[in-house]
């Protein structure tokens, strides 16, 4: 490749692990650094990326992030990202604020698409609206909200509500506390995404600063990876971009945190609805910060020490504390997003007596560690798991290209090789040779028992702590309305009604026109033929994926359960919780997981539902259990799952004692962090019975299962074990079993000499097990109201349009688009002030809405009533209407790694959805018109006249609305 003369080369490299070309470049003029990684990959990527220190904790960086998409000098409608959203072919299309950076990563693997993607993107940051249009500051970052003189005074804006609902969870708070106790004197004691309580102090000249300031190519980086005419864009960038401008300094350096003398200790709190007991939800967090991220080998080190200390099942620190009772449960490990990594132990469910306790046992057991040795299996285990899956590199629908560029980051971001962290055969062969010479027991004296520079945090639990930050907020913009004068309350009203005009105003078509944009001939016709072929090998039926997997077996052996009692399903919720973490006969739970480790890329177990695409009441309920391996290692992958599926011992009860009391943790932390999923999920329960099970096995059923359950343990601690035990006899039989194995010729042959060592079944014909009628489920609206501590809203519909007698078409995803990326964004997003809303529309009929970290719950609602209202007096001109299209087909055929592509053709055949019907939708999607569009109404207002109501949020907002709903709790007990 030649370098264009505005550039110079700084280093060239051809990178075995990535079969890339790699060149790293400086422009001469502007200083701008430019990193490319050249290869055949058609899914390219372009990143531009800026340091982005901050001062404070007002979230400009975070702002700005949000605001510079809002609209450009080239591009000056309102919103080009989300007009890209709807009409390109984008494999991804995002930016993201860091706590050192914000990078705008695109990617397609349309040459065209990609060119326009990376022209809108790189006006949007150099060149924004945001010097003409104050009101997109105001939109997405923050702005006091009155609609009437009588109204109470209120603040709203998109990213203060995000942060809203990220400072609602404890998980989340209290790894912002750690960060900031360990660097008290740099950029990482402040939040860069913005803490509620100081985004309003941001006022727009300092947001504009902030641009003026970073966003220059001077500070820039520059990524480009796949397969494209590097010489090409690189002389489009300078001609179109950088050649406009002169080189500047800018301070923007990430200096070095300071070591301390001696440890250091704080106490925060954190919010529990009003009500709430605060016994034994006390948590403890110490960490140690571990050198710096341009170290390669340190780096990969401390992965390795994470999962030797505290990631598989029995690690010694993590078992420690188990045992001594100080936490339900434990986590941690290395975080290594920026230029100092730190290394961190968490304990939660704990009380604050336990202090002393705590530290204790991380003490001894790191100096037991360091003393006696970690173990070289353990170490082992960690090396050949990172191994496997570096190698492996299955980033599933995310561009594989993205995840090398943000990799890069973590040290050309420091001013070191942006190479550093993407070859790593030297350093895991380092490793290797030294995984008995004391090599990590040193690194545990060296950076965790003997180092000064560490905190603990320890964070308090307060019962309607939210409820009164909330109140003294409300008295704090009372206070300063009573302030305000006659005139300064109008304009107040006035700048409201302004901000609502602006978002309510389409842009003029003149201007939307100037967006580049393909056309319905960039579009490919036909889909994608996906093979899944059934076979038999030992009197098994296995249904191979025919998918070119570079050598690695991917096998997952099925169990259909759909006979199933529902009393069952929360113990069944259980086993496939508690099953690969249980002594066997032949290992113990420690040794499982090592020898897992060491041979495989791991195993899972998991249950699943597939649903029936040709009757929305049927459905099939399945035990399933993962492995991928390497060709020399798969009998040993189908050995340990032998082991698990016959030969799981559940009779430890310390051991069950000590799962269930993570798995309580963890099924609550998920179901606060992920509010709109536990929603969503619980609303479809009201009217599916595919739903219902699901909700019973992984939502809000199981988790009151396992709340009670965990409560009364000791008294039924024998009765469990002995239930799990009988389950697994019953249902994990060979009759039941089917396999679906992911791979190409050379893997199914492996399988087929292997296999019968292993596992036989019944000789003689096999189909699939039929789908299960839903005959004994009965609709019912339950409308719960889930209340938490955050100060946000999770607002979920559910319904079933077939129910109504309204087929599927392919038409309802071209819907979809436009309800998310157009009618749902306007109105929940922009005039709203929520993160995000999505719709679902599938083959079964089953469709809802949820939004996320939404300040509303009722005018949320309205918004969906009113949606088939919009549909009917849709308004969509040619241009529109194929952009809509081209992004639809861009998501159906967006590109996924094998394993993906495999799982997918198993799917399609497990719930019956044939290549001809996926071709027929196709063609429903391309052949879309408006008027399919308007006759679509149907669906939407058959979907909100079900009222099938889940909230998840905020405890004052549910009970304002207690109209909403027929019942009400706390999320959690």
């Amino acid at each position: 490749m030649r370098i264009p003369d505005a550039y110079e080369l700084v280093n060239k490299k051809f990178i075995p692990e990535m079969n890339s070309d790699c060149f790293v470049l400086r422009h001469k003029k502007t200083g701008a650094r430019i990193f490319l990684v050249s290869n055949d990959d058609r899914n390219k990527v372009f990143t531009i990326a800026f340091r982005t220190p901050v001062s404070d904790s007002t979230g400009v960086p975070h702002i700005l992030e949000h605001s510079v998409l809002c609209g450009s000098d080239r591009f000056p409608m309102k919103d080009p990202f989300i007009e890209l959203e709807k009409s390109s072919l984008q494999t991804y299309l995002n930016a993201m604020t860091f706590s050192d950076k914000t990078i705008y990563p695109v990617a397609s693997c349309n040459e065209k698409d990609f060119r326009n993607l990376m022209e809108v993107y790189m006006d949007a940051v150099l060149h924004p609206m945001i010097y003409h249009e104050e009101k997109i500051f105001r939109q997405e970052g923050w702005h006091y909200e009155l609609e009437s003189p009588e109204d109470p005074l209120t603040i709203n804006g998109v990213v203060y509500n995000e942060m809203k609902g990220a400072f609602s969870s404890p998980d989340e708070i209290l790894g912002r506390y750690c960060q900031a106790s360990l660097f008290p004197d740099i950029t990482y004691r402040n939040e860069s995404g913005g803490d509620p309580a100081d985004i309003p102090s941001l006022t727009y000249e300092n947001f504009l600063n902030f641009h003026r300031t970073y966003y220059h190519p001077s500070n820039s980086y520059i990524y480009l990876y796949g397969d494209m005419d590097m010489e090409e864009r690189l002389q489009w960038m300078d001609e179109e971009y950088l050649s406009h401008y002169d080189r500047i300094t800018v301070d923007s350096e990430i200096p070095l945190q300071p070591a301390f003398d001696a440890p250091r200790e704080f106490v925060k709190e954190y919010p529990l609805p009003e009500g709430d007991s605060e016994d034994g939800k006390f948590w403890f967090a110490r960490q140690w910060v571990v050198g710096e991220n341009t170290d390669p080998v340190l780096r990969t080190a401390f992965q390795v020490l994470e999962y030797a200390l505290l990631g598989f099942q029995g690690a010694p620190l993590k078992q420690a504390l188990l045992d001594a009772g100080i936490g339900g449960d434990v986590m941690g490990g290395y975080q290594n997003y920026q230029r100092q990594p730190y290394f961190d132990v968490v304990v939660k469910d704990t009380d604050a007596n336990r202090k002393a306790d705590f530290i204790r046992v991380v003490d001894d057991t790191l100096k037991k560690a360091a003393e006696e040795g970690i173990g070289e299996r353990a170490l082992l285990a960690a090396l050949n798991s990172m191994e496997f899956q570096v190698r492996e590199c299955d980033t599933g629908s995310t561009p594989k290209g993205l995840i090398y560029g943000i990799e890069c980051f973590d040290s050309w971001l420091y001013d070191a090789d942006p190479l550093m962290h993407l070859e790593y055969e030297e350093t895991f062969a380092f490793l290797r040779k030294n995984l008995n010479t004391g090599y990590f027991e040193d690194l545990i004296r060296t950076y965790l028992i003997g180092n000064p520079h560490s905190t603990l945090v320890m964070l308090a639990p307060k019962a309607g702590l939210a409820e009164r930050t909330d109140a003294a907020l409300a008295e704090r913009l009372a206070a300063y309305k009573a302030s305000l004068s006659k005139e300064e309350i109008d304009r107040l009203v006035q700048q409201t009604q302004e901000l609502v005009d602006y978002q309510e105003t389409p842009s003029p078509k003149a201007l939307m026109d100037r967006l580049p944009r393909l056309t319905r001939d960039d579009i490919e016709k036909n889909v994608k033929y996906r093979e899944c072929v059934k076979k038999e090998i030992a009197g098994i039926p296995v249904y191979h994926s025919r998918v070119d997997t570079n050598r690695i077996t991917y096998l997952r052996l099925l169990f259909d359960v759909s006979d199933m009692k529902e009393e069952e399903l929360p113990l069944f919720g259980v086993l496939t919780s508690v099953m690969c973490m249980m002594d066997t006969e032949k290992y113990t739970y420690q040794e499982l997981s090592q020898e897992v480790n060491i041979y495989t890329g791991g195993i899972a177990v998991q249950p699943t539902i597939y649903g029936d695409a040709e009757d929305e009441d049927s459905f099939r309920l399945t035990f399933e259990i993962f492995t991928k391996t390497m060709p020399e290692q798969l009998a040993k992958g189908l050995e340990f799952m032998k082991e698990i599926l016959t030969k799981t011992c559940y009779q430890d009860q310390k051991r069950l004692r000590d799962l269930i009391g993570q798995i309580r943790s963890r099924t609550g932390m998920r179901m606060e962090n992920n509010g709109h999923s536990t929603a969503f999920l619980r609303a479809g329960s009201y009217l599916s019975q595919a739903c219902a099970y699901r909700d019973q096995i992984i939502g809000i059923g199981f988790c009151r299962y396992v709340e009670e359950l965990s409560r009364n343990l000791e008294a039924r601690g024998e009765e469990l074990s002995r239930k799990l035990a009988e389950m697994a006899a019953k249902y994990l039989q060979p009759e039941r079993m089917y396999i679906n194995v992911i791979g190409g010729d050379e893997e199914y042959e492996d399988l087929a000499k292997t296999l019968p060592e292993y596992f036989h079944g019944k000789e003689g014909e096999h189909s699939l097990p039929a789908a299960v009628p839903a005959a004994s489920f009965r609709p019912e609206n339950r409308n719960e109201g889930f209340k938490t501590a955050g100060s946000v809203q999770y607002v979920a519909v559910r319904g079933n349009f077939r129910r109504a007698g309204l087929p599927y078409t392919g038409a309802l995803q071209v819907l979809r688009g436009l309800l998310a990326d157009e009618y749902l964004w306007n109105q929940i997003r922009v005039r709203g002030g929520a993160y995000g809303c999505m719709c679902h529309f599938s083959r079964t009929g089953d469709a809802g809405f949820v939004s996320y970290r939404d300040p509303h719950l009722k005018r949320t609602l309205e918004v969906y009533e009113q949606a088939a209202d919009y549909l009917e007096h849709l308004e969509l001109d040619e241009q529109a209407l194929t952009g809509l299209i081209i992004s639809t087909i861009g998501s159906v055929d967006h590109p996924r790694g094998a394993y993906d592509e495999g799982r997918m053709a198993f799917s399609a055949l497990m719930t019956g959805v044939t290549d001809e019907m996926r071709q027929k939708s196709r063609e429903e999607i391309i052949d879309c018109t408006v008027e399919d569009l308007w006759a679509l109404a149907a669906h939407v207002r058959a979907v909100v006249d079900s009222h099938a109501i889940c909230v998840v949020g905020n405890a004052g907002k549910i009970e304002e609305s207690r109209d909403v709903f027929l019942s009400t709790e706390n999320l959690l007990q």
